[in-house]
């Protein structure tokens, strides 16, 4: 859960970021014959890079708090089984194959729905996003 808030926390951050860049963007192209005519081409694309640099920091951060959701995933059912097997044998209980072999084969059936979590709290977190930025826009006719 602390991830998915991350993310969306992220994933709002670069939304602003993009719609900086795009209102500078807009602004640069709707002024293009005064651009033109002063001869402030560069002043507008160093504008527009700097609302770009901005966008792609956010996206950086964004995609390394993924990264991280994806590894912790992905070493998850190792270190259950790790500390499993370790409990086990710290407690004095011999390993026998047949609960080893068991019991690998069930922490490899969580690896798949393990797997699938960073997908979904990235998934969530844009669409937690989407929405706020949609109730900004759309009005509420049930509170009316």
């Amino acid at each position: 859960a602390a991830i998915s808030h991350k993310i969306a926390e992220l994933r709002e951050r670069t939304a602003r970021a993009t719609d900086g860049r795009l209102q500078r963007t807009d602004a640069a192209l709707s002024a293009r014959p005064a651009v033109k005519l002063a001869c402030w081409e560069s002043l507008c694309a160093s504008e527009v890079g700097v609302g770009r640099k901005s966008e792609v920091d956010a996206l950086r951060r964004e995609a390394a708090v993924k990264a991280v959701s994806v590894l912790l995933a992905t070493i998850t059912p190792s270190l259950v089984s790790l500390a499993t097997f370790a409990a086990l044998t710290l407690s004095g209980e011999p390993l026998h194959a047949a609960s080893v072999f068991s019991s690998l084969s069930l922490f490899n059936a969580l690896r798949a729905p393990l797997s699938a979590l960073p997908d979904l709290f990235s998934s969530l977190a844009h669409a937690r996003v989407a929405l706020s930025r949609l109730q900004k826009v759309v009005p509420d006719k049930t509170s009316q």
